[in-house]
């Protein structure tokens, strides 16, 4: 049902053929858009966070890969493969789990490893602050995280956080829909 939702569509697009799709059917007001981050969207993440009072679901959405005049590409280009510590709560509950995992070291540096001087935060906490409040007064809505492309890595790899998180701010389950990540 979501996949037949986004009607083709990914990231940002997705949410707004959702609500096109819904105010056609004459329904007023149950999507809206809580967060769109494009800030200087050459250099940084653009991200989306919609909710849709109908379907009681939250979704993060990422963009993908912007064709030109951003950083996008360069972080696709750093494949090489980062190792990063399994979180102790996938430790706990598989005694079989590696010690670590390896991620696409470009995608994981684009989200938690934030070396900009103007840009303070990581991106993951940015988002996580701005979900957080939304999970706390819907406490019933689930979470789809979406993206194409760069964004459906991005997506991914936020999923695979959101779940292994003990936070119990962070909804679980986690539900993840990709194209081309």
């Amino acid at each position: 049902k979501f996949c037949e939702d986004l009607g083709g569509y990914s990231g940002v697009d997705a949410f707004r053929h959702i609500n096109l799709r819904a105010q056609a059917a004459g329904v007023r007001d149950s999507i809206t858009l809580e967060d769109f981050n494009d800030d200087d969207e050459s250099r940084k993440l653009v991200y989306g966070i919609a909710m849709d009072r109908n379907e009681r679901r939250i979704t993060l959405l990422f963009r993908g890969t912007y064709p030109e005049g951003t950083s996008d590409w360069a972080r696709n280009f750093q494949f090489e493969m980062k190792k990063v510590p399994t979180p102790q709560t996938i430790l706990d509950a598989d005694k079989r789990a590696p010690d670590h995992v390896m991620f696409h070291r470009g995608f994981y540096e684009y989200m938690f490893d934030n070396q900009d001087k103007d840009y303070p935060k990581e991106r993951y906490e940015e988002i996580v602050d701005v979900l957080k409040p939304l999970v706390q007064r819907y406490p019933d809505f689930k979470l789809y995280i979406t993206g194409h492309s760069l964004g459906g890595a991005l997506a991914t790899l936020t999923a695979y956080h959101f779940a292994a998180s003990s936070d119990p701010a962070v909804p679980h389950p986690v539900n993840v829909v990709t194209c081309g990540s």
